[in-house]
């Protein structure tokens, strides 16, 4: 099964950016094994992105060896910059599971990008 995915890193972790939809029931597994730095891409965790009813978007993180926690302040502006450079707004709503993050574009420089995040 092919997965298609975007790749981003910021202060150091790295994560995958993918459509949660794609493996609904397997999020966990998948993300093991994609994360694997040996025989997958290799990542700190995957942002599973689903659609959300009062943000932008859904973000579940799942880390690599398959636990899902609530938020990364790192994968969240990964997140942030995915979206911006996909819909080329300057402020992205994510849902989290530390609830609603609001992420304003500050400054880009090609694939750099400098958010301000809110509550």
């Amino acid at each position: 099964m092919d997965i298609p995915f975007t790749k981003a890193s910021a202060c150091g972790n790295d994560f995958l950016i993918i459509d949660g939809t794609l493996v609904l029931d397997r999020l966990h597994e998948v993300t093991r094994q994609i994360c694997d730095r040996h025989n997958g891409v290799g990542a700190d965790g995957v942002e599973w992105l689903f659609a959300a009813s009062d943000a932008d978007v859904e973000a579940r993180l799942v880390n690599a060896d398959g636990s899902e926690a609530e938020i990364s302040g790192n994968g969240t502006r990964c997140v942030a910059a995915y979206l911006c450079a996909e819909s080329k707004k300057e402020s992205v709503t994510i849902q989290t599971g530390a609830g609603v993050k609001k992420c304003t574009l500050m400054a880009r420089s090609g694939n750099i990008f400098e958010f301000e995040a809110a509550q």
